[in-house]
C-alpha cells in the first residue's frame, strides 16, 4: 500500500523538470488531407476525391498551472483534395488527355488549446489538448497533371472571394508526447488532427447549387518547448 501511494505521489509531482509558468514552442509538421464535400440538398458529391499531403508550422505560446495548460499562437496549415479528370470518350475524341487535379488550400490560423499534462517517468509526459482555431483562408492554388500536360494555377482573390469563404473555424484536437531536457527546453512529438467546421464554400457564388465543403487534416508534428520563465538573463558587468 505504501508503494501505491508513493507511486501515485510521484506521478502527481511529476519530472524533476516541470514546472509552472510561461512557455513557446515552435512547431512544424507534415501529414494527410481532404474534405467532406456535399451537393444539392446535402447529398453526397458523385466526385471521389482523394487525399494529399499536408504541411503546418507555427509558433505556439502557452502557460501551464497545475499541470493545466492552455495555449494560443499563430499557424500555418496546407490541405486539400485531389480528383480524377476524364475528358472526351471512345467515340468522340478530345483534345485533352485523362489526369488528375489537385486543388491546395492555405489557412492562417490561431489557435486556442486546453490541455492536461500527465506525467509518466523520469521527464516524460503526455498531454492530450482540445480546442479551437479562427482561420483566415488566404487562397488555393491548382495543379493539373495530365500524359501530356502539367500545369499550375493560383486562384485570384476575386474568383477566391465569390466562391469561398475567407473566415472559417477548425476544431483540433491533438496528443503530446513531452520529454523534458532539462529546466529550460523540452523536446515534443504529437498527432494533430484539423477539421473545418463551417462551410467553406460561399453559397453566394454557387447560385442553387449551394454547396457544402470541410476540409480536415491528420498531421505528425515535432517542435521545441522553450520554458521562458526559466531564462536567465545576465546582470551585467560588475563595477569595480
Amino acid at each position: 500500500m505504501k508503494k501505491v501511494l508513493l507511486s501515485a505521489l510521484a506521478l502527481l509531482c511529476g519530472s524533476a523538470y516541470a514546472q509552472d509558468g510561461l512557455y513557446v514552442k515552435p512547431m512544424i509538421g507534415m501529414g494527410s488531407s481532404n474534405l467532406t464535400f456535399r451537393t444539392y440538398n446535402n447529398m453526397p458529391s458523385a466526385v471521389k476525391y482523394y487525399p494529399i499531403k499536408s504541411y503546418t508550422y507555427g509558433l505556439h505560446v502557452g502557460y501551464r498551472l497545475w499541470n493545466w495548460d492552455l495555449s494560443t499562437g499563430i499557424q500555418y496549415l496546407s490541405d486539400g483534395q485531389k480528383y480524377s479528370i476524364v475528358f472526351g470518350a471512345p467515340t468522340v475524341p478530345s483534345l485533352y488527355d485523362s489526369g488528375a487535379i489537385t486543388n491546395r488550400y492555405r489557412h492562417l490560423m490561431i489557435p486556442l488549446q486546453v490541455g492536461y499534462l500527465i506525467h509518466v517517468y523520469k521527464g516524460f509526459s503526455i498531454m492530450p489538448q482540445i480546442g479551437a482555431a479562427y482561420s483566415h483562408n488566404m487562397n488555393r492554388k491548382d495543379r493539373m497533371k495530365t500524359q501530356k500536360a502539367d500545369s499550375k494555377n493560383t486562384v485570384t482573390d476575386q474568383y477566391f472571394d465569390i466562391n469561398y469563404n475567407r473566415s472559417s473555424y477548425f476544431a483540433t484536437a491533438r496528443l503530446n508526447i513531452e520529454y523534458d531536457l532539462n529546466e529550460l527546453l523540452g523536446l515534443n512529438l504529437s498527432g494533430a488532427y484539423y477539421r473545418m467546421l463551417t462551410n467553406f464554400d460561399n453559397p453566394d457564388g454557387y447560385g442553387n447549387f449551394d454547396p457544402r465543403n470541410r476540409v480536415w487534416a491528420v498531421c505528425g508534428e515535432a517542435g521545441v518547448t522553450v520554458y521562458v520563465n526559466k531564462i536567465r538573463f545576465g546582470k551585467g558587468r560588475e563595477k569595480k
